[in-house]
């Protein structure tokens, strides 16, 4: 359609910008074309011919979807980062509130990752930050967006899900939290503060005060840690 239109605003007479569209091989595989068409004309402003230009830009489309995955995901754990988890998340808030169902997230924070980095060194950091990853892809499904968005800061959001899976979810992150502890094979033991938050669209909210709620959970849930109370 967009090619169809452009042959039309040129035999129009109108201005016309390359395309860029998708063909189809018989075998099913996809052929990405840039198409550019450029009029020309008499003395008298008549239409006389016009000269195309098809280039395959398969290649070039590859890459740049590889780069834009790259740009959405985390290098070291392999999950989302937080252009990635904005992006994603946005997209869920509309479904939410388009089809009226609630969501989780969990904010969680690493305890102590500046302790293991300054004793044990970076490399033993990065592996509790790999293995705080897995945790999460563990103990969630796997349409939920999970993230990296900070040094030792963790979020998941849990689409279609009601406040009753709260308490299961984290118990459930806690069992596993404990069984990796309990496997040993590392020199650090793992703890993690969460805080968890139910999103309502009958009473809508953006992602980033579920973010600010959940935070501020985690930080309660760490200062009674710290005090023993946890």
């Amino acid at each position: 359609m967009m090619v169809e239109n452009s042959v039309k605003d040129i035999l129009s007479g109108l201005k016309v910008y390359p395309i860029e569209h998708r063909l189809f091989r018989r075998d099913g595989s996809v052929l990405w074309v840039r198409n550019t068409m450029v009029p020309h004309y008499n003395n008298k402003g008549y239409l006389i011919r016009y000269d195309g230009l098809i280039e395959d830009i398969t290649e070039r489309k590859h890459a740049e979807e590889s780069l834009l995955t790259l740009s959405l995901v985390d290098d070291l754990t392999g999950i989302y980062n937080r252009r990635g988890f904005s992006a994603l998340s946005q997209q869920e808030l509309k479904k939410a509130n388009r089809i009226k169902r609630g969501m989780l997230l969990l904010f969680a924070d690493v305890d102590d990752l500046k302790k293991i980095n300054d004793s044990l060194g970076h490399q033993e950091g990065d592996l509790v930050l790999i293995e705080t990853a897995n945790l999460l892809k563990d103990t969630f499904r796997e349409p939920d967006i999970i993230a990296r968005i900070g040094g030792d800061e963790f979020v998941v959001l849990a689409a279609e899900t009601s406040a009753d899976s709260a308490d299961i979810l984290t118990t459930r992150l806690k069992e596993h939290l404990k069984s990796s502890n309990k496997k040993g094979g590392h020199r650090y033991e793992l703890s993690i503060s969460m805080g968890i938050v139910q999103y309502n669209p009958e009473q809508p909210c953006s992602i980033d005060e579920l973010l600010s709620r959940a935070d501020k959970m985690m930080y309660e849930q760490k200062r009674n840690k710290q005090n023993g109370q946890d």
